[in-house]
């Protein structure tokens, strides 16, 4: 997921707003008590998703065995050429550049932001392990625990009611970015590449558009 961050996600955090509204996952007004824990520019479809998506594809395999693990920096251009190319694209549509409904970006607490990544952290290890499980169970059972409830940031309810958020709106992104993935799979016909080039790309983005139209349903029939 390091490959995909774009850091200056943060730096659009008015276009957010002005997109989204300042507070997009809250459910009710502001409290005093959150003070310390301001809001940040989150992914709807988060980095470790994606990066999950790409690990399940297998037509992005031979790229992953291209990744130098070993460097220290966590930028894309310290990757190789190949993988840059790859990955280059997506990284675009993840961090919505260019792309001015910002459709995988909204604001949410910091607090609620770090629980949620957590979560979504180990409901991927479990998938990974093929121990599925409703995600958006994951999300409440998550909240609940969290200091967020021991803080008084959100209630009992409001865990529950943010969780039912949070899985609605990702199967709605999902959608979205299997359209991104089909736009960026017909730009591939245009661009200068070699022919050979612009049909191992091509299967690439077409192949992660069926992983993350599986993580949709997946996320639909729970």
């Amino acid at each position: 997921g390091h490959l995909v961050r774009d850091d200056s996600i943060s730096k659009r955090r008015d276009e957010v707003i002005e997109k989204r509204g300042e507070h997009s996952y809250y459910l009710r007004p502001r409290k005093s008590t959150v003070s310390d824990h301001p809001d940040e520019v989150d992914h709807t479809f988060e980095r470790q998703m994606l990066a999950h998506a790409i690990f399940q594809t297998p037509e992005y395999h031979p790229i992953l065995k291209e990744l130098d693990i070993n460097t220290s920096s966590h930028s894309l251009k310290s990757q190789a050429v190949v993988v840059q190319g790859a990955l280059e694209r997506l990284k675009e549509i993840q961090n919505c550049v260019g792309d001015e409904t910002l459709f995988n970006l909204k604001m949410l607490n910091k607090s609620l932001n770090i629980t949620k990544g957590a979560v979504i952290n180990h409901w991927l290890n479990d998938r990974v392990a093929s121990r599925k499980s409703q995600l958006k169970k994951a999300l409440q059972d998550g909240y609940l625990k969290s200091v967020s409830v021991q803080e008084g940031i959100i209630d009992t309810d409001e865990a529950d009611e943010l969780a039912a958020v949070l899985a609605k709106d990702l199967i709605l992104v999902e959608g979205i970015y299997v359209e991104r993935l089909d736009v960026a799979a017909e730009m591939v016909d245009g661009s200068s590449a070699r022919i050979t080039d612009k049909r191992t790309q091509k299967k690439r983005l077409v192949g992660l558009q069926g992983t993350i139209t599986a993580l949709q349903k997946e996320h639909m029939d729970c």
